[in-house]
């Protein structure tokens, strides 16, 4: 299913989290929206959609995972940044939410059958979510329980603190994404990029045509048994390789399965990190080539790293190959990618403004009161 509303859309229909400490203006009456049926937005509302907002938008732009304390601090620095007029148009926004929700919710589709939301789709909503997130923190293969879930995304994106909530968000998530659709869907026609357009858009985003810094490694792990055994094991070998790669190499053929590749990237750097520690990225980055590294001490153990070899990044012509393995059988070309680029965002761009004239309407036929007192004492703090 194609979503074609913002991501601000989405985020704002979560609540809970850590910063969410109860406060006087929690139970405030904010604005009242009935469409099919009365909602009232509160103090609290605004509060954990503004929280889950700024968090969201900190995540997307750190290179790794913060620290609690380091999120704190961070969502106060630019929670102060926000300006009263943005303040007020997450309220709008949490008003267009509470309509959109009422008007899916006795809406039907093409055919004249009401439009619903199943607990599989909600339940694959959920799973898809976790497994996402699980391979951004943990790599491909890495395993993320339930409850550890629920704790990264409420500590770290602001979403609610408990499987319900979460699912109960996802559920009119789906609700507007299905009403969305089948209200704007994909008739929306724009025009097709110019090959002046399409050069424009590679020149801009020509860092993203690129292929990054590939570096080959291979590593000794000493992982088992105590930590001080590890380390003393660690130490030892270290002290037989020295700084040779043909002894790193017996030592090694030991057990001759760690070796990789690293894509020099944040989204990389950060599964790795999580995995074998900051130090073994360090390591990584800085090492001369075929000398081997000092015992690098990690989350689960100790490591002797040696790399093997590096290639330079590369900027791509127009005409390479895309890169993206995810897209390149319906893109082949750089050329085909950066022509979608511009069509999608061309599809958006119109499928944005139809959402807002169903809004628009919705909001003739709806009855909305705002208490501009209230609201105004909301901001203002």
């Amino acid at each position: 299913m194609k979503k074609i509303f913002s991501l601000v859309l989405l985020l704002l229909l979560a609540s809970g989290s850590i910063f969410a400490q109860s406060t006087a203006n929690d139970l405030l009456d904010l604005a009242s929206v009935s469409y099919s049926s009365p909602a009232n937005i509160k103090g609290k509302d605004y509060r954990l959609a503004i929280e889950q907002l700024i968090k969201s938008q900190l995540m997307q732009t750190a290179s790794s995972l913060p620290s609690k304390s380091e999120l704190d601090n961070a969502f106060k620095q630019f929670y102060n940044q926000v300006t009263k007029a943005q303040k007020q148009q997450i309220i709008e926004q949490l008003i267009d939410n509470k309509l959109l929700v009422q008007a899916a919710q006795t809406a039907k589709d093409a055919s004249g059958k009401p439009i619903s939301v199943t607990e599989n789709e909600v339940d694959k909503a959920f799973n898809e979510q976790k497994s996402q997130l699980t391979i951004q923190l943990k790599g491909p293969g890495g395993t993320m329980s339930d409850s550890e879930f629920v704790s990264t995304v409420s500590t770290y994106f602001g979403y609610p603190n408990t499987i319900k909530e979460i699912k109960d968000s996802m559920r009119d998530t789906l609700w507007i994404t299905k009403f969305l659709n089948e209200k704007v869907g994909n008739a929306s026609q724009v025009t097709e990029p110019s090959n002046a357009e399409i050069e424009f858009q590679y020149r801009l985003g020509r860092q993203n045509f690129s292929l990054p810094e590939i570096i080959s490694y291979r590593f000794i792990p000493f992982t088992t048994g105590r930590k001080d055994d590890s380390k003393r094991s660690a130490d030892n070998a270290k002290k037989d390789i020295g700084n040779s790669k043909d002894s790193f190499d017996k030592e090694w053929q030991k057990d001759a399965r760690n070796a990789n590749t690293f894509p020099v990237s944040s989204q990389y750097a950060n599964a790795l990190s999580q995995e074998y520690g900051r130090k073994f990225i360090e390591e990584l980055l800085s090492l001369s080539l075929n000398t081997p590294s000092p015992v690098i001490e990690g989350p689960k153990g100790y490591y002797i790293l040696l790399v093997t070899g590096r290639t330079e990044p590369k900027f791509l012509s127009l005409n390479d190959q895309n890169p993206d393995n995810q897209t390149r059988q319906r893109y082949p070309t750089v050329r085909d990618l950066a022509k979608a680029q511009i069509t999608q965002q061309r599809l958006m761009e119109s499928q944005a403004q139809k959402q807002s004239e169903i809004v628009a309407d919705l909001k003739k036929q709806a009855k909305i009161i705002r208490n501009e007192a209230n609201i105004n004492k909301v901001i203002g703090t």
